[in-house]
C-alpha cells in the first residue's frame, strides 16, 4: 500500500512542477498579453463572430 501512494504522491508532484513550468514559459513567451484576439482568431470571415452556424449533420440549424 505505501508503494501505491508513493507512486501516486510522485506522479501528482511530477504534474504539479510540470503545471508550473508551462505556465511559466507561457507568461515569458506572451500567451497571455491579448486574450480577445486569440479569442476571435479561431472565426474566419464566413462564420461571424457571435452567430451560431454549426450544426450537426441531417439536423436544421437552430437559431438561438
Amino acid at each position: 500500500m505505501t508503494l501505491a501512494f508513493a507512486i501516486i504522491l510522485l506522479t501528482l508532484i511530477g504534474f504539479t512542477v510540470s503545471a508550473v513550468f508551462v505556465f511559466g514559459w507561457a507568461a515569458r513567451s506572451a500567451q497571455f498579453r491579448d486574450l480577445n484576439d486569440g479569442a476571435k482568431a479561431v472565426f474566419s470571415p464566413d462564420e461571424p463572430e457571435g452567430r451560431t452556424t454549426d450544426s450537426f449533420p441531417h439536423q436544421p440549424h437552430i437559431q438561438p
